[in-house]
Parts: C-alpha cells; structure tokens; sequence
C-alpha cells in the first residue's frame, strides 16, 4: 500500500495466500483509528480482515523522486542521527533519523548534472565536510551547516570534473571516501579502472589529483574499502585500501603521504583471486584478538560472500568463507564487531533479490551462522548502513545488543529494518 499525500509506503506485506483473487481496501465508520478493512473472494468464499496496526510497516518517506543509490550517516548529538542520500535524480537530500525511528527530510540540494553515485562525510569536531560524486565525471565538496533546531544547509566550496588518460571528463565517479582522517585527502573510484588519491586545496578552491593506480586489463574496480590508519613514522603515514574487480580479484593498496606532503600508491600483495565472476561490494573489520588482522567481507554478483583474513604484519591473505547466500548480485554488506560477544562478528547484506540477510560470524570456529533473511518492500537495493538502536545515554555497551539495531536501506525508496 502507497500513501501518495505523505509519499510512504504503509503495508509491507500481508498474506493472504495464493491464487487469482478480487480484492478491495475500506475504511470503515467501525474501524479504530489506523486499521483498515480488506476485502478479498477467494476459492468461492468471501473474507474479511482487518489490517490492524500491528500488519502495517510504516516505510520512511521517499525523499527522492528515482532509485537511491547513496547513503551516508553523521551523528549530531546523542539523539538525532543525519542520513545524506544521492540518487539518480541528481539531488543530494539530508534527513533527520532520530532515536524514536522518526524520519523527516531536512533539505536537499540538486548542483549534479548526472546520477548521484557516492556520497562521504567527514566531521572535524562540529564541523561536517561532504564529498560527492557521480556521473559526467562530477565531483563536489560541501560543507553542512546546521542552523537552529537542527536545520541543516547545504554550502558548495567547490567542485571538480576528473579527466581520463585522454584528457576527456567523460567518466563517473563509483565511489569517493576521506582518507588519512583530514580534510585535504580523498581516494576516489573511477569507471576507467583507476583509483586516485585527489588533494583539496581550500584556499584555491581546487582539487588536484596527485598520484593513481589503474588497471592494465579490460577488467575494472568495482568497489573499495579503507581500514583504519597505520601509525605513521617521522616521514610518512599511510592507510590500507582493500578494492575488488568484475574479473573476481581483490587487490589490497597502501596509501601513502610523504612528509614533503606528496601522496603513493602502492600495491602491496599480489592481486588475490576470489572468485569465477565479478565482485561487486566489499566491507572490512579488524580482528577483535589481532590489530594486523583484518576480516574481508566480499560480495559477488553471483550472490554468495566470501571472508578472507589479511594480516598486514605477515603480508598474507586467507580465504575461511564461502556462502551462498543471495539469488542474485549482492550490492552492499556490512561487517563489524558485536558488542556483548568480543569473539563474534556481525554480518549484514543486500542484494538484487530485494533480500536483507544478517548472520553471524565466528572467528574462532570459523563459522558462518545465518540467523535472519527478510524480504524488502523496496526494489533495486543498491546501500546499506546500519545504526545501533539506542542512544549512548540510553543504553550501557551490553545493552546495545538486547535493543538491537537498524539497517537503512535504500534503493526505489528507503526502508527501516529493526533487528
């Protein structure tokens, strides 16, 4: 069920079994207030059911007029969570995402000329920095303002079209993230199979590219994932990139910036097969036992996931996982550390499917636990983030796992799961 004056969808799905059927929706002078009265033939009888509360799953309002390919997340304060979506529509929209699972749309801003296909956020204490990218080989930086009551505005600082080896701006920007935590460094993914480190002067208004990696083959990177910052010497600091290609490979980088302030890419393993098809997601966690181990979740669009251990110290890589989990190409997953059993990892994945699945994985054992698939009322799931239901006032650490948490997930609209 739609609600065209608020743009919600109200019912997620309701059963009422199988067969051609004519059916009719009544709001009834009988009726409590938010049920509704559904009407259906079936087999030669008549049936009459009421919707009550309880079967209606109140979807978040659609803040975008086509498919949501974007999302990122910042925290304001202790109770209200910021969703900045990016969608085809070529607009950029900032919704409030409070602890009462309320969602209201704050403002949006429409500079792109193309597709919205990444969107990155980085806070420097209350100031909030926005990276976005997309088709047409766009790529803005924004500031986010928030103004009384919590109203957010949206400040262009400047903007940049990339270049390809020809000198032509005609790529799209797959993906974009803030690296080295400061303002002035980016990585960015591009469809011409590169990855470039861009450096943002904010005096000039500029971006620079200062150094990329591409590939050599017809092949090209399909997603990338940042692990946390290596403790630097006294002339360089560097970063791990994990990134996965539509010929089945994962390739891992170090990034690099020199104390002359120039910036490296280098490839520091071999490119490590996965996979017969392409990857298409990638999310990573460091071991809860080990800071040098990190766990690779990878996502194929034959719709199983892998998990592979990289230890940065020893420079190898292991495959553990191998699941099929999905029918179809997975678009976005989530790995990260439980926070009542250290020893246990969480999992979280989408897919063409229209399927959320959430599992558990066991270091120790080795062990893949599928616990939870659901089916989205939305299509096209293309981002995932996931927000822990609890304010950090509300809840102790071991509490946080009893109330769960929140997958956000967009694609035709966004959708709200509480796990």
């Amino acid at each position: 069920m739609f609600d065209e004056t608020t743009n919600s969808i109200i019912c997620r799905k309701y059963l009422v079994g199988g067969g051609k059927r004519l059916w009719q929706l009544w709001k009834g002078t009988f009726l409590e207030n938010d049920e509704l009265c559904l009407f259906y033939a079936q087999k030669g009888s008549f049936y009459c059911d009421i919707l009550k509360p309880l079967f209606l799953n109140f979807v978040k309002q659609i803040p975008h007029s086509e498919n949501i390919t974007a999302l990122d997340f910042l925290i304001k304060d202790e109770k209200n969570f910021f969703i900045l979506s990016g969608s085809l529509d070529r607009k950029i929209v900032c919704s409030n995402f409070n602890g009462n699972q309320e969602f209201k749309i704050n403002s949006s801003v429409q500079m792109h000329r193309s597709s919205v296909e990444t969107i990155c956020i980085l806070q420097e204490n209350s100031n909030f920095l926005v990276l976005s990218g997309g088709g047409r080989s766009e790529l803005f930086c924004w500031e986010l303002i928030f103004e009384e009551q919590n109203a957010p505005q949206f400040n262009l600082l400047f903007s940049t079209e990339l270049k390809n080896e020809n000198n032509i701006d005609d790529i799209r920007v797959l993906c974009v993230r803030w690296i080295f935590g400061r303002r002035k460094f980016a990585v960015v993914l591009c469809s011409d199979a590169t990855i470039r480190i861009l450096q943002l002067n904010y005096l000039t208004k500029s971006i620079v590219e200062s150094s990329r990696f591409q590939l050599c083959s017809m092949a090209m990177f399909s997603s990338i994932n940042l692990a946390g910052l290596i403790e630097g010497t006294t002339t360089s600091s560097s970063q791990l990139l994990f990134s996965t290609t539509t010929s089945g490979y994962l390739y891992i980088f170090k990034l690099l910036i020199l104390s002359n302030g120039t910036t490296k890419i280098d490839l520091i393993h071999e490119p490590y097969f996965v996979e017969k098809c392409g990857l298409s997601a990638i999310s990573t966690e460091i071991s809860p036992f080990n800071n040098h181990q990190h766990f690779i979740l990878i996502g194929s669009e034959s719709g199983s996931i892998s998990i592979l251990t990289f230890d940065s110290l020893l420079g190898n890589v292991e495959n553990n996982i191998f699941v099929n989990l999905h029918a179809s190409t997975i678009t976005a997953l989530k790995i990260w550390k439980s926070s009542i059993q250290d020893s246990t990892l969480l999992i979280a994945s989408v897919a063409l499917d229209c399927r959320l699945c959430i599992g558990n994985y066991i270091p120790d054992k080795n062990e893949f636990i599928p616990q939870i698939q659901i089916c989205l009322s939305i299509s096209d799931p293309a981002a995932l983030i996931v927000l822990p239901n609890r304010t950090k006032k509300e809840l102790n650490e071991e509490e946080a796992d009893e109330k769960g948490f929140s997958c956000i997930v967009s694609g035709s609209g966004i959708e709200c799961i509480n796990i």
